[in-house]
Order: structure tokens, then C-alpha cells, then sequence
């Protein structure tokens, strides 16, 4: 992934960055590798989506901010801020970004408790 990112809180890890793969299901493919790095059931349930195409049906729906998400957009590059004036560019296909909740054991037990 070109500008991978990860920001963590205390529920919830969340992975962004850019591919250059050509298809959305290579761009996911790629956003899967570098979630596998946080998170092997994940990455694994993720390639799982991509392989059976139930990826279709969750990808890019609006959600509120404490749920599962991914998103992949099309794009014509990748961009990031290097400081106030200078941005670094490089060429990408795809962003692609997901959210997803650390530890279903926890949210299982708050939910029900």
C-alpha cells in the first residue's frame, strides 16, 4: 500500500492508504495485507468477502462511526501532507480504508451486559 496509515483507539483500529492495484478486488486484496499486520481474522475475513463477492454488499455504505466500514474510491493518485506547504505525490488507483472494531469479545459484553 503507497501512505498506509493506522490510527487506534481503545475499541476500534483503523487502516488507510492507496493502491495502484487496477481492480477493486486487487486494491482489497492489498488493504488486507496491510490489515493482517493488526489483525489475521480480519485480514482473513476481508480476502474471504473479496473471494465469495459479498464484499459488494457492505462496500462504501454510509455507517455511523463506531461500526464496521470499508471503503475503496477510485482515484487518479495518492496524496499526503508532508508539512503546512508541501504535499508528497505518487500514482495510485484506489483508496481504500477500513474500520474495524479490536476486540469483538469486548463490544459482545457491553452490549449484553
Amino acid at each position: 500500500m503507497i501512505f498506509a496509515g493506522v490510527r487506534e483507539t481503545t475499541q476500534l483500529t483503523i487502516i488507510d492508504g492507496y493502491s495502484n492495484n487496477k481492480t477493486v478486488n486487487g486494491a482489497l486484496k492489498d488493504l488486507a495485507k496491510e490489515v493482517e499486520k493488526y489483525s489475521k481474522i480480519e485480514a482473513n475475513s476481508l480476502r474471504d468477502m473479496v473471494k465469495d463477492k459479498s464484499i459488494a454488499n457492505i462496500l462504501n455504505i454510509d455507517s455511523e462511526s463506531d461500526c464496521y466500514y470499508i471503503e475503496c474510491i477510485e482515484v487518479s493518485q495518492a496524496a499526503r501532507m508532508i508539512n503546512d506547504e508541501e504535499n508528497e505525490y505518487k500514482d495510485a488507483n484506489f483508496y481504500t480504508m477500513i474500520r474495524f472494531i479490536k476486540d469483538w469479545k469486548v463490544l459482545f459484553l457491553f452490549l449484553f451486559i
